[in-house]
């Protein structure tokens, strides 16, 4: 083969592409279906064990649908409070929909509690910050499913004014000289410190916003319709007068695709690491193979899409144990272009990693203390 023809390469270097090689060779032979089920509802289930790695790795295929609704949620439904479940604590918790199956979602830290990512749920977005590319699982109101880079924007418009809004429901920027933060109706505020900003408390009718008030002690929560202002700039003062002038004015939070700008209307987002599998190939370089973490074997959690068909695919691997060592980013993305996937992208891996399906969980959990409590995740509901 080529790489080992290449005299630049180091011996350790091409030991390791070489072994990379093997391993791949090894994840499509030599399995055993410990499990196989298919569901009434169309949905398909497999338990795979490759003895010889060793390894163990689970695949949960469904068709997008009205039937099979998919969302992304916080450990409180849709309330960001950073509170962290685990995922069958979560699944069990929700009650408007009969949950069928549930993963983790995306990363976040464990230093402040908030996501890397973005989320939006039920149309709106209830997380997002400026400064970041993510790419992620996009859904729109048709239930069709796509991945995808996006970035957040946000803006208040006044008759005379545009004020960026630089995040929702993010305490990244109460430190900020220059932030105006907006928290919606959803959020539990308890923890924002305001030594820097002020604040005004909005009523949302129909499409448009009105100035409430200006307030100095925050409410434990926002009734409905209304939404927080969290202003600090240079020029704050001007910024509240403006609005109370106002008798209306609008603000637009949306996700953008970053290939063509475009503003995307979704029902739900989650983000996610990066492509394992984009356009039918794996997205993996010489510097990605021999990344301590993405290179080396590890509990994964991902998500794989065929768009044509719009069906999607969940591949959770156990790792760090005798039984099961893992998987690293060039088998993950072997396993769904197998599985006929488009694209693909990882999530939150190692003890995160979590496959719950009809009340039960169906992988090895890698803490062990049990299983991790999360920030957010994916639920399917009939």
């Amino acid at each position: 083969m080529s790489f080992l023809t290449n005299r630049r390469l180091r011996p350790n270097f091409v030991i390791i592409l070489f072994i990379n090689y093997f391993a791949c060779a090894q994840i499509t032979k030599d399995r055993d279906t410990i499990s196989h089920q298919i569901f009434k509802d169309g949905n398909e289930y497999f338990h795979v064990n490759i003895p010889s790695i060793p390894l163990n790795y689970y695949v949960y295929k469904f068709k997008m649908s009205e039937k099979n609704k998919l969302n992304a949620v916080f450990a409180n439904n849709t309330i960001p409070d950073f509170k962290r479940l685990t995922v069958p604590k979560v699944a069990n918790n929700q009650h408007t929909n009969k949950t069928i199956a549930a993963i983790n979602g995306d990363f976040f830290s464990y230093k402040s509690g908030e996501l890397e990512g973005f989320q939006v749920s039920d149309g709106i977005v209830t997380y997002g910050h400026i400064d970041k590319v993510k790419y992620g699982i996009n859904i729109d109101f048709k239930n069709h499913i796509q991945l995808d880079s996006v970035y957040f924007t946000g803006s208040l418009k006044t008759k005379k004014e545009i004020y960026p809004i630089k995040g929702v429901n993010t305490l990244k920027y109460k430190d900020s000289t220059n932030s105006i933060i907006l928290f919606n109706s959803f959020v539990n505020i308890d923890s924002v410190i305001h030594n820097h900003h002020s604040f005004v408390l909005l009523e949302k009718n129909d499409e448009t916003f009105h100035f409430v008030k200006e307030i100095v002690k925050l409410p434990k929560a926002l009734k409905k319709n209304h939404y927080l202002l969290a202003i600090n700039t240079p020029t704050t003062r001007a910024i509240v007068t403006q609005l109370k002038k106002e008798q209306a004015f609008t603000i637009n939070t949306i996700l953008k695709r970053k290939k063509d700008d475009k503003p995307l209307q979704l029902s739900t987002h989650i983000s996610g690491g990066i492509p394992l599998v984009y356009n039918n190939a794996k997205v993996t370089s010489n510097s990605e193979i021999s990344n301590s973490y993405r290179g080396k074997k590890h509990p994964r959690t991902a998500v794989g899409v065929n768009k044509k068909e719009n069906i999607a695919v969940w591949i959770v691997a156990d790792g760090r144990s005798d039984s099961s060592s893992g998987l690293n980013y060039n088998d993950l993305a072997e396993l769904f272009i197998e599985n006929n996937c488009e694209n693909a992208i990882n999530l939150d891996g190692g003890g995160s990693s979590v496959l719950w399906l009809n009340g039960k969980i169906k992988n090895i959990p890698s803490d062990k203390k049990g299983t991790r409590p999360c920030l957010n995740y994916l639920l399917l509901s009939h």
